[in-house]
């Protein structure tokens, strides 16, 4: 089973623009995620192992993070 974490920042005004704005997608081939990011951020710059990356708002006030990752063995409960 996969799992797959994201952390987002952004600001109060990034998001208010975003919204009103057109959204484009990223999608990560190693972990097979797709997510959405604000039209007027740059694009997603892939981190070197191909887990995520980050992109930025156009006045750099704002960046978007993300990433997927394996749970480590024993990390979560078995039922």
């Amino acid at each position: 089973m996969r799992y797959i974490a994201f952390a987002v920042a952004l600001s109060p005004a990034a998001t208010a623009q975003a919204v009103a704005g057109d959204w484009k997608p990223y999608g990560n081939a190693r972990y097979n995620y797709w997510i959405d990011v604000p039209g007027d951020f740059s694009a997603i710059e892939e981190s070197a192992n191909g887990d995520g990356g980050t992109a930025q708002s156009p006045d750099g006030n704002a960046k978007l993070a993300v990433w997927g990752s394996y749970p480590s063995e024993g990390r979560f409960a078995k039922k």
